[in-house]
C-alpha cells in the first residue's frame, strides 16, 4: 500500500473526530469547515513526517490544534477555546474519546438515513445550512414554535436510535 492510500485510509477514519473537535473549539460551523480543509492539506503535505508508531488521530489532533491557533492569530474573533490550557484539555479529551466518538458518529449517520419528511428537512436546514428556527419556519411555512418542537423530537429520536444501534453492537458506554 502506497503513502497516498495510507494517508487516505487514516484521513477517512480521523475526519469525523477532527471535524467535531474543530467545531467544538471554534463554535462556527463554516469557520470549522475552513479549518478542517486546511488541516487535511497540512496532514497530506506532512504525511511523510508522520510516525506510524503513534496513533494518527493524536498527530492529526495536534495539527488541528495548531491550525485553530493560527486562525485565532489571523482572525482574533473568538475566545471560546483559544486559551492554551483549555485547548490542551479539550485536545486530550478528544484523543481519549476518539474511538467512542467514531462509533457514535457512524451510528448517527445510520440513524440520520432513517429520518424522513419534515423532520429530515428541518434537521438539514438547521445543521447543514445553519438556519435559525425563525428562518426554518419561514422556509417550511410553519410557526417557529413548531420548528423547535420538530427539531427537539427529531433530536430525541436520533439520540434513542443511536443508543439502540450502539447497544446492539455492544458499544454503549
Amino acid at each position: 500500500m502506497g503513502d497516498e492510500e495510507r494517508f487516505l485510509r487514516h484521513w477517512v477514519e480521523a475526519q469525523p473526530t477532527l471535524a467535531a473537535y474543530i467545531t467544538s473549539c471554534v463554535g462556527d460551523f463554516h469557520e470549522a469547515e475552513d479549518i478542517l480543509q486546511e488541516v487535511s492539506l497540512v496532514l497530506h503535505r506532512k504525511f511523510a513526517e508522520y510516525d506510524s508508531a503513534r496513533p494518527f488521530i493524536a498527530w492529526a489532533l495536534g495539527v488541528a490544534r495548531n491550525e485553530i491557533l493560527n486562525q485565532r492569530r489571523t482572525r482574533a474573533r473568538s475566545f471560546i477555546c483559544y486559551q492554551g490550557e483549555l485547548m490542551d484539555r479539550v485536545t486530550n479529551t478528544y484523543m481519549e474519546l476518539a474511538p467512542m466518538l467514531d462509533d457514535r458518529i457512524k451510528a448517527l449517520r445510520h440513524c440520520l438515513g432513517k429520518v424522513e419528511g419534515r423532520s429530515a428537512e428541518a434537521l438539514r436546514l438547521r445543521y447543514e445550512t445553519d438556519m435559525k428556527p425563525q428562518e426554518i419556519s419561514e422556509h417550511m411555512g410553519i410557526r417557529p414554535v413548531a420548528v423547535r418542537v420538530l427539531l427537539s423530537r427529531a433530536r430525541e429520536w436520533l439520540r434513542q436510535c443511536v443508543e439502540r444501534v450502539l447497544a446492539a453492537q455492544g458499544k454503549l458506554a
